[in-house]
């Protein structure tokens, strides 16, 4: 299967490759230099390299990921206040 994407970002800077990596993938080639990421997706990156360890993810990673955007976990991931986490 290809996936071919064309799009605009801010800037009109053309996008011309997407692709599916491991958020750990991801951060080694950020570190590199040869990926750039803005603080929110940054850290985004290193919460989901920290459960999705291995190759194939598991039920368990599957359900803490889902936590954080369902749960208390959502509220303190997405800035809000008054939240326990």
């Amino acid at each position: 299967m290809h996936i071919h994407l064309r799009f605009y970002v801010d800037g009109e800077q053309e996008v011309i490759e997407a692709r599916f990596i491991h958020p750990q993938t991801a951060l080694i080639e950020s570190h590199e230099g040869r990926l750039s990421f803005m603080p929110p997706q940054y850290y985004l990156l290193l919460t989901l390299a920290d459960i999705l360890e291995g190759p194939v993810n598991t039920l368990v990673q599957r359900e803490r990921v889902q936590s954080l955007s369902t749960g208390t976990e959502s509220k303190c991931f997405q800035g809000q206040r008054n939240c326990v986490g």
